[in-house]
């Protein structure tokens, strides 16, 4: 059996040769092989763009939530100052922070509390 110049199929010496199993199988496997290993590099592309669009959402967001978190964090800080202020004008200094640190104290207790009823009422 030869082999043909152009690809690696065999060509017989003679027209009604039987087929040569192992040629076949090799082939067969080789063939397999490599539809596999494209079918591996398509996955690969596949994914690796949608790894890097994911990335880039993450960060996005992340950085979104980090800037509404600082606003939060000013405006209440700002909220509390001329709060502060405002009571200052009636009582003493002292007693004015007093009084908005209780009131921040008593707003933080209420938002964690329907955090928590949020996160119990999803989790059931």
């Amino acid at each position: 059996m030869k082999l043909a110049a152009n690809d690696r199929q065999p060509v017989h010496d003679y027209p009604n040769a039987p087929p040569d199993w192992p040629t076949l199988l090799a082939r067969l496997a080789d063939n397999l092989a490599r539809v596999v290993r494209a079918e591996i590099l398509l996955l690969e592309n596949r994914l690796g763009r949608n790894v890097a669009v994911e990335i880039k959402r993450a960060v996005a967001g992340a950085a979104a939530f980090l800037v509404l978190g600082l606003c939060a964090f000013l405006g209440v800080v700002c909220l509390l100052a001329g709060y502060v202020l405002l009571l200052h004008h009636w009582m003493a200094a002292w007693l004015a922070c007093g009084a908005g640190g209780l009131t921040i104290i008593f707003l933080g207790l209420i938002a964690f509390a329907i955090i928590m009823l949020t996160v119990r009422h999803e989790a059931a």
